[in-house]
């Protein structure tokens, strides 16, 4: 086996694997009713729920307990926080799948949806969590806090007004002020997550 192999063996074994399947087992869970029972059908407050989740999952994949200790061996700071980016990778292709099926409901009950727009949004809150949490540093284990506050931005977009009456869950278009704004959230959380992953002694 390889070197690359046996480091990414190695690190995938130590992420939590219960809390990170938990967040995308209860996403799942609400997937299904968003797509079957759910009164308001796809495209409800079910679809921002799920990405929350999907985002906490993403942040709790990159706690590492063993941190201190980590630090030490061959594959720095980039290399592990890149592999345990694989789940976050998964979850994206996860939500870009679910986001598929709610644009196709909504368009056959004559409603109007983004599919990049939808799909932004659950992209922009997986980089936003997963930045959080390598900024706050994997050996503090924020990755339930971070999932937490994830949950609770979803909520949260829903009921608290924006300035400029900018409404994020408007995914009827593209190119749209509420499209600039999740952008903005996700290159946030790229920039989190590029400065979280350097090497200790050069942050």
């Amino acid at each position: 086996m390889s070197r690359a192999a046996t480091v990414t063996r190695a690190e995938l074994e130590a992420v939590r694997w219960g809390p990170v399947a938990a967040a995308a087992l209860t996403a799942a869970g609400l997937v299904a009713l968003d797509l079957t029972v759910w009164p308001r059908g796809p495209g409800s407050e079910l679809t921002w729920l799920v990405a929350g989740l999907l985002g906490g999952s993403a942040a709790l994949a990159l706690d590492d307990p063993a941190a201190t200790v980590t630090r030490a061996v061959p594959a720095g700071v980039r290399m592990r926080t890149a592999i345990r980016l694989g789940v976050a990778a998964l979850v994206v292709v996860a939500w870009c799948g679910y986001a598929a099926r709610v644009v196709a409901a909504v368009r056959a009950d004559g409603g109007t949806v983004s599919w990049p727009a939808l799909a932004l949004v659950g992209l922009a809150l997986v980089c936003a969590a997963t930045g959080a949490s390598a900024v706050l540093g994997a050996g503090a284990e924020p990755g339930a806090a971070v999932a937490g506050a994830a949950v609770l931005v979803a909520l949260g977009l829903m009921v608290v007004p924006l300035p400029w009456s900018v409404a994020p869950y408007d995914v009827g278009s593209a190119g749209t002020r509420e499209t600039v704004l999740w952008l903005g959230v996700a290159v946030l959380g790229v920039g989190g997550l590029v400065w979280g992953a350097r090497d200790p002694q050069r942050r």
